[in-house]
């Protein structure tokens, strides 16, 4: 409720309950704006839990844990949105649901490629990732990976580095060095899984420990 409408409220009290005259009106003003703190966090919390995008912090937590999606270390609100809802409209198997879910997560663009003799597929990065992002990216490829066919490589490509420092100024205009990071790097994979379990929902043990969710525990 806003606080036009919880004053409203108070002011409509029967007349044996009112009082004409500006103090009682600041009294009513106060009580008006404690009662609207109440409300509005009353209605902030109603629409968390009934909504999934209105959710932040916690409650968007327990959604995600409802929909066996825990959220990434360090990931803010805006990005787990993003991840939940790829995950559950990005389909699961193909190609374009592998690539349609690294850019809905992550914002960059991939390509997969498949190996139709030894029955697997490779995941090629345009965009380099940092180490804790690629080990993440790997965990949540089960989400939308095949089951049953092995992903055997992942490759992050860039635009190399730069020529700073491989430049002999003593003999300008050569050149003695190359970029100083190579375009392409490509990882084994070995540690996911070519079975895919279905999603178990977390919320349970989230709801009976945390304070948050349940007051009662505080």
């Amino acid at each position: 409720m806003l606080f036009s409408d919880v004053l409203t409220q108070l002011n409509s009290l029967p007349g044996t309950f009112l009082r004409p005259g500006p103090q009682f009106a600041e009294i009513q003003d106060a009580k008006a704006a404690g009662l609207f703190h109440f409300t509005n966090a009353s209605d902030g919390l109603v629409n968390q839990i009934q909504s999934f995008t209105n959710a932040t912090g916690v409650w968007l937590d327990a959604w995600g844990k409802l929909f066996g999606v825990p959220r990434d270390n360090g990931e803010i609100d805006s990005a787990y949105v993003n991840r939940v809802k790829a995950i559950l409209t990005a389909g699961c198997g193909t190609p374009v649901a592998i690539t349609l879910f690294v850019q809905l997560s992550l914002n960059i663009l991939a390509t997969v490629s498949e190996d139709f003799t030894d029955c697997a597929w490779f995941l090629v990065l345009n965009t380099p990732l940092s180490p804790a992002a690629f080990q993440q990216l790997i965990v949540n490829l089960k989400y939308v990976r095949p089951a049953g066919v092995p992903c055997l490589r992942l490759q992050e490509n860039s635009q190399g580095g730069l020529f700073a420092g491989t430049v002999d100024y003593f003999n300008a205009p050569r050149v003695t060095g190359a970029y100083l990071k190579t375009p392409s790097q490509a990882f084994s994979v070995a540690t996911i899984s070519a079975y895919t379990n279905n999603s178990v929902p977390l919320l349970p043990t989230t709801f009976l420990t945390d304070p948050t969710l349940n007051p009662g525990l505080g």
